[in-house]
């Protein structure tokens, strides 16, 4: 109910932290109320002051619709003048602890109210998956992570612009980052093992950074940002040899090397091979030549 303890504040903000600090509890709360409530939220410090900072426990946020709700929250909530913060000193994201995570609205009364959430969160990769296939992060990279099976530990730093008033214009920035994973990416691929390095996605989609594993007994290295950069501008065609090579990859990509930057991204699994008939005439095991009826000409 902290809504209810601030004057004045628009309509649409009222019904964002009324819906999205579903429950918790508040101790050690404090008040300063000075000045003439005209001149509220006093933006001009000469004209007055206010702020409420209280300590929380049990906090539980919805702070985007379709995303993942903060559980277990303890911290510090504070509103001074315009602006209110959420100090996060712990939680849980389904049963994955937090730490120094933050929310921050720097006016809830300029009518272009935005809310920044910056937090990380370190655990068993296999649960940072889930987070990232239970929120508009999987669309935002075309499900990529769907299927992925892994075991270790990563972590998820997170970043989200949510406009109050416009939360279809979200904006969010983030990484995953593996630390000597397993990686299984489906049924019929062998493992990648040692998998270390960091996937950056944002709304627009995804990029590695220096991903390096262990696989089918050698070593790779994966950064599609490094690629793309290597990628010459040109016109794409498909049915000829297009002359569009990378520069300064090893080993070097002669056509159609193309920057990988809007999903959707697919891989599918090849097999080398050679096809064809060979020719000649028709010979035996003691290289005699045959006729037609397999008889050993002379």
């Amino acid at each position: 109910s902290v809504h209810r303890y601030i004057p004045y504040l628009p309509e649409a903000v009222r019904d964002y932290l009324k819906g999205a600090l579903l429950s918790g509890n508040a101790y050690d709360a404090r008040l300063r109320l000075k000045g003439d409530l005209r001149h509220f939220p006093f933006e001009d410090p000469k004209l007055g002051s206010f702020q409420v900072v209280g300590k929380a426990n049990g906090v539980e946020l919805s702070y985007a619709e379709s995303w993942p709700r903060l559980t277990d929250v303890s911290g510090e909530l504070v509103f001074e003048g315009a602006r209110m913060r959420i100090l996060a000193s712990r939680g849980a994201i389904f049963g994955v602890r937090f730490s120094n995570t933050r929310a921050v609205i720097p006016n809830l009364f300029n009518r272009n109210e935005m809310l920044t959430v910056e937090g990380q969160v370190e655990g068993p990769t296999s649960d940072l998956l889930r987070f990232v296939e239970t929120s508009p992060v999987t669309g935002f990279i075309d499900g990529f992570t769907e299927g992925i099976k892994a075991t270790g530990n990563g972590r998820v730093q997170l970043k989200l612009d949510l406009p109050i008033r416009r939360l279809q214009q979200t904006r969010v920035a983030g990484n995953l980052q593996l630390l000597g994973n397993q990686i299984v990416m489906g049924p019929d691929v062998p493992a990648f093992s040692l998998v270390s390095g960091r996937l950056d996605f944002t709304e627009s989609g995804i990029s590695a950074r220096n991903l390096t594993s262990q696989f089918l007994g050698g070593t790779t290295a994966i950064s599609i940002a490094n690629f793309n950069q290597a990628c010459r501008p040109g016109k794409f065609s498909p049915f000829e040899l297009d002359g569009l090579s990378t520069q300064g990859l090893d080993p070097r990509k002669s056509n159609f090397a193309r920057s990988i930057v809007t999903p959707p991204f697919h891989a599918y699994p090849i097999i080398s091979s050679n096809v064809f008939t060979f020719g000649g005439v028709k010979v035996n095991a003691t290289a005699r030549v045959l006729n037609d009826d397999g008889e050993e000409i002379p």
